[in-house]
């Protein structure tokens, strides 16, 4: 990638965004392992993933591995199950294969994952990748958003929020436009109000650390905006 194509990307990418716990669990375990098999693993979950009108229960991973899959993606979500010390649940597997594919976390050689260079910085918690990573998904401007409206409801940043990721995102639709808010923010949240802790700086490295942390909470309510 030259740097005029880097510098034109699109930033704020990841609809599905884990946390970087789970990133790093994920990465262990496809390591090594072919990347055909991990996708047929994602592939066998999506495909009984059910319907809002006959769900499917995912919440215990120790019986549904067994119950549902067979085979290779039985042997890879336990894999990722057990792995993980049982703290990422494959059924959301894709959020991270995602992310690892477009940010390059895992190398690819001859179709097997590999950890690479890259990989073992976000392993060890380098805090230049983890910027990076940061910078991609617009952190550092979703924070800044609330800093100068804090404290504020979603509906405040949603307009300037729109618009930014209008001109730098893949981001269309207003309902992944409020997903994308649901998935970053932010710093502290009661009820419907957000904003930044009174003794944190929005460029400190701890208030990058507490968005990190509540990535994860707003992600939640993103199925309600048909966002899967």
């Amino acid at each position: 990638m030259t740097t005029e194509t880097a510098k034109n990307a699109p930033i704020v990418c990841a609809p599905l965004f884990p946390t970087y716990s789970e990133l790093r669990s994920a990465m262990r375990a496809f390591d090594d392992e072919p990347v055909k098999q991990i996708r047929d693993t994602i592939t066998a979950i999506f495909e009984q993933t059910g319907t809002p009108q006959n769900p499917v229960d995912w919440s215990e991973p120790d019986t549904w591995i067994e119950e549902r899959l067979s085979g290779e993606p039985r042997a890879i979500a336990r894999k990722v199950w057990e792995g993980s010390g049982k703290t990422l649940n494959p059924r959301y597997l894709n959020g991270c294969y995602l992310f690892i594919n477009r940010l390059k976390l895992l190398n690819q050689n001859d179709g097997i994952y590999r950890v690479g260079e890259r990989g073992q910085l976000f392993l060890a918690n380098d805090e230049s990748i983890l910027r990076e990573l940061d910078k991609d998904e617009g952190l550092p401007k979703l924070l800044s958003l609330v800093a100068e409206r804090s404290p504020c409801k979603r509906g405040d940043i949603l307009p300037a929020w729109s618009d930014y990721l209008k001109a730098i995102s893949l981001f269309t639709t207003r309902g992944l436009e409020i997903a994308a808010v649901r998935r970053d923010v932010l710093l502290h949240q009661r009820g419907d109000t957000i904003r930044i802790l009174p003794d944190r700086d929005f460029t400190h490295a701890e208030s990058i650390h507490h968005a990190r942390i509540m990535r994860r909470r707003l992600t939640s309510c993103a199925d309600a905006e048909g966002f899967k």
